[in-house]
């Protein structure tokens, strides 16, 4: 029985292996359409000159710790 569904699960992932690549629409989500109403937008320029876009969200407890998240 765990040998047919491994293989039921593993042909399911192969067959919808398009489905489940992330791929980002191309708009831009805002902080409230996130559900994050409390998030402020700011622009990090690296050393190179790119520009990049990220939310900061204070915490409302201290003392407090910090979440870097990588989305893709």
């Amino acid at each position: 029985m765990v040998i047919v569904t491994a293989v039921v699960l593993l042909v399911m992932v192969f067959v919808l292996q398009r489905r489940l690549i992330y791929l980002p629409s191309g708009q831009l989500l805002t902080p409230v359409a996130a559900g994050v109403p409390d998030a402020v937008p700011v622009t990090v320029r690296t050393a190179d000159g790119l520009d990049l876009d990220a939310w900061y969200v204070p915490t409302r407890r201290r003392p407090a710790g910090g979440v870097v998240v990588f989305h893709g």
